[in-house]
């Protein structure tokens, strides 16, 4: 599981490391990188418990913190900086207007339901993100002590 899941990881975070690099999100860049890098770690670790060597589980328990603690750090970097001009501001012209005429309201409003969105979304992520990386934490640190 470790091996697809820290490729998996590695892929989905180098391709919205690139995307973020395009729209000059420099800050979704660093985490991309951050989170990739992590995702590779797990990788890393998935070849070296092939090999039957148990620091594999180190490598796997560390690639949860650094997972983790990127998509924390994105999500706050993000919501310490949100406002409802800026939400408006993220999305393209073409979509705000589709958006606009979807929901028959104004920018303003559709400043509000966007802030809203963002205000629900990046805390949800950040518990999607400690529920899931903490119980591959926990269940790795327990098959440490069950091995080692």
């Amino acid at each position: 599981m470790t091996g697809l899941n820290g490729l998996s990881i590695t892929a989905v975070a180098l391709a919205g490391a690139l995307a973020a690099a395009v729209s000059s999100h420099w800050v979704g860049f660093i985490a991309g990188i951050a989170i990739s890098c992590a995702g590779f770690l797990e990788y890393h670790s998935h070849r070296i418990l092939k090999r039957n060597e148990l620091q594999g589980i180190r490598w796997a328990l560390w690639s949860q913190v650094g997972v983790f603690s990127s998509i924390a750090a994105y999500c706050l970097a993000q919501l310490s900086v949100l406002s409802r001009e800026r939400a408006v501001d993220l999305v393209s012209p073409a979509s705000k207007r589709f958006l606009m005429e979807l929901y028959q309201v104004d920018e303003s409003i559709l400043g509000d339901l966007l802030y809203l969105t963002a205000m629900l979304t990046y805390p949800t992520l950040l518990l999607a993100s400690f529920l899931y990386q903490g119980g591959l934490y926990w269940y790795y640190r327990r098959l440490q002590g069950r091995i080692g």
